[in-house]
């Protein structure tokens, strides 16, 4: 083996990619026993030219602990051996947490006692998520999964850059801490620009078509909408997740606003209509991941999509989602949580969970909970804890193992009401 990870869980299934040794043929165990006794076999697979055997594991029970491991060549490779619970019932309610943040990597800084060597982050913030006492259902990456910035239309690179997140640039193999957490938390993965191709990159950068492709041959997503851009949906207990493409359907930043220039294209924003209007479950709350800041300012923001953002505005409160949604980002290198005062455009929560691992940005204070703070080893949690009767969400930022602020809302039946942090040394049970 050379890397493995998972992903697309839902209540019954799993599907878990990864790269083997040769053409021999691969199967996948799966045990409730972290020994892998007892266990179900699925497979085998053919890799395939390049080596990649993807496999899903199905018939499973809900919101169960497994533990995996690839048989290769009739070997079990435990070795690079991992886990997954899966969800709980769809449409019922549960309590989970999740775990989110962005950007790893931007700057190379091994010299000085840093975790990033060829755009790539090895930072220790990753095992902390792993090992965090919220015991995440998942992780979403929201975007910058590397720092490779490449500009030109290669998938040979693509392939590169997601083996060498995967193993620490071949240097670490299973002992990478990237690679041990998308092996343990299974992983929502969206990009943005600079692991999709260049800086404030959009639908006209040169490598649009192989970032596409590469995505498709390697990530271990749920089922995408079509067949260019990859966004999508999943959902989990009672929650609906939209996770958008925010980069390969968007015009340039530059470009003048107006009904034309989009963020999204017509087609993401018809499937989200669609979705929105009809998730196909009983979907109480939405959480729209988002890799660029709805609340910021600049080229590379929201700010010069407002015609669409009212566009979207518009979709959600039409759909009956403003009161009961709130939306996780990153793409700036801090945290910053509104709990949607202070968003003027929906009024919802926003979470901007950043960074893993990027040179920190400065604060600025456009969340109503205060300024941002940059800095590395960063994330967020979201905590979902629905009785039935009430369904309350808690967004909580982090630095490494200590909370830093946090935002709890509570939905009873149609009246969403919040309450804002408590004591910055409490953390909020599930």
């Amino acid at each position: 083996m050379s890397n493995l990870w998972v992903g697309a869980v839902t209540e019954s299934s799993a599907w878990v990619r990864g790269r083997v040794s040769s053409s021999a043929n691969a199967r996948l165990v799966v045990s409730e026993s972290p020994s892998l006794t007892s266990p179900a076999y699925f497979g085998p697979v053919a890799p395939t030219s390049e080596l990649v055997a993807s496999i899903e594991a199905d018939g499973l029970d809900p919101d169960t602990q497994y533990h995996y491991a690839f048989e290769h060549d009739s070997v079990v490779d435990t070795a690079w051996q991992g886990s997954f619970r899966t969800h709980p019932v769809l449409g019922e309610p549960a309590s989970y947490a999740f775990a989110m943040a962005t950007c790893a990597g931007s700057i190379n800084n091994t010299a000085s006692g840093g975790y990033t060597d060829s755009k790539v982050s090895n930072h220790p913030v990753f095992d902390v998520i792993r090992q965090h006492v919220l015991d995440p259902l998942f992780f979403i990456h929201g975007g910058d999964l590397h720092y490779r910035d490449i500009a030109t239309n290669t998938p040979a690179s693509y392939r590169t850059a997601y083996d060498d997140v995967l193993t620490y640039n071949g240097t670490l193999g299973a002992t990478a801490r990237q690679g041990l957490l998308y092996r343990n938390r299974p992983l929502v993965l969206t990009w943005d620009d600079h692991c999709y191709a260049t800086n404030d990159s959009d639908a006209t950068a040169t490598g649009r078509p192989a970032a596409r492709q590469v995505y498709r041959e390697r990530v271990p997503h749920y089922p995408l909408a079509e067949s260019g851009a990859i966004y999508h949906s999943f959902g989990a207990g009672r929650v609906l997740y939209i996770v958008s493409d925010a980069r390969s359907e968007s015009s340039p930043g530059t470009d003048t606003d107006g009904p034309s220039k989009t963020m999204l294209g017509s087609a993401q924003k018809s499937w989200m209509e669609s979705v929105l209007s009809a998730p196909g479950f009983d979907a109480q709350y939405l959480v729209w991941v988002m890799s660029r800041q709805w609340m910021g300012s600049g080229v590379d923001t929201w700010s010069v999509f407002g015609t669409e953002r009212d566009e979207l505005v518009q979709l959600f409160g039409d759909t009956g989602w403003l009161s009961r949604m709130c939306q996780v980002s990153g793409d700036v290198h801090a945290l910053g949580m509104d709990t949607g005062t202070g968003n003027s455009w929906g009024g919802f929560p926003v979470y901007c969970f950043s960074s893993l691992d990027s040179t920190p940005s400065g604060g600025t204070s456009q969340y109503d909970l205060g300024q941002t703070q940059g800095g590395r080893g960063q994330y967020g949690t979201v905590q979902i804890h629905d009785i039935g009767s009430q369904l309350a969400v808690t967004g909580t930022g982090w630095v490494m193992d200590q909370p830093w602020r946090w935002h709890t809302s509570t939905l009873p039946l149609a009246r969403l009401t919040r309450r804002h942090q408590p004591p910055a040394s409490h953390v909020l049970p599930l």
